[in-house]
């Protein structure tokens, strides 16, 4: 049976928020929000330097991710970092221009990787009685603004 695992959580979003997070590349969807093409990072929004969260417009999936991830309120003097584990490979961010939350979610694979079984898209395939799981951590912290 094909199966994928994954956290959606939502975070609050500031005019200030701040993400990083390892990745080595993403993929763009149609307007169905569907996979089409795997491509690098942009320059600007790159997660891996990091970006400010109102300043993109993501409802993507990351790949190559280092399965951490930190994100920082420096107005609220506020930090999260995130830390997951295999089979959590993928990072889906969901950046809403103009709303006041974000989602930064630790996935087992690609959007519609049921129906892309041939390709790197992390669908993974359980046998009878077979079962998987995956963990992440969540550790908050305070910080001192740098703005």
């Amino acid at each position: 049976m094909p199966a994928g695992l994954g956290l959606h959580p939502y975070f609050p979003a500031t005019p200030w928020t701040h993400i990083q997070a390892g990745v080595t590349g993403m993929w763009e969807t149609d307007a169905e929000v569907l996979p089409t093409r795997h491509v690098p990072p942009p320059a600007g929004a790159d997660p891996t330097t990091g970006f400010d969260v109102a300043e993109a417009a993501f409802d993507t999936v990351f790949t190559g991710w280092t399965r951490r991830a930190r994100i920082t309120w420096p107005d609220e003097e506020r930090l999260l970092d995130i830390e997951a584990e295999a089979p959590l490979d993928f990072l889906v961010l969901y950046t809403p221009p103009g709303e006041p939350f974000f989602c930064a979610e630790p996935v087992s694979n690609i959007t519609d990787a049921f129906n892309r079984l041939e390709e790197d898209a992390g669908c993974m395939v359980l046998a009878p009685g077979e079962s998987r799981s995956a963990s992440v951590r969540f550790m908050p912290s305070e910080t001192i603004s740098t703005r």
